[in-house]
């Protein structure tokens, strides 16, 4: 699953957060728009989890967003273990 471009730079645009690297501090990211999902027990149990990553280009530290948390996913994209 992908999320489009536009949509991602909108999401983090409203954040207004510099994506520094904690471990480097480079500020230069690459957003993937590629959807990974990974299994997850929060609250209900074990399920999957969509995720956006955010990767330093200098050492490669990612960062993960949940892209249903952060509503950048269509109603049907959430999957239907959604309460």
């Amino acid at each position: 699953m992908e999320i489009e471009e536009k949509k991602l730079r909108e999401f983090f645009d409203e954040l207004n957060h510099d994506f520094n690297c904690p471990i480097c501090r480079n500020n230069k990211t690459i957003i993937l728009t590629t959807v990974k999902e990974l299994p997850c027990a929060i609250d209900t149990g074990v399920g999957m989890e969509p995720l956006i990553s955010v990767v330093c280009k200098n050492c490669g530290y990612t960062w993960y967003f949940n892209a249903k948390t952060a509503g950048l996913l269509d109603e049907a994209e959430k999957g239907s273990d959604d309460k």
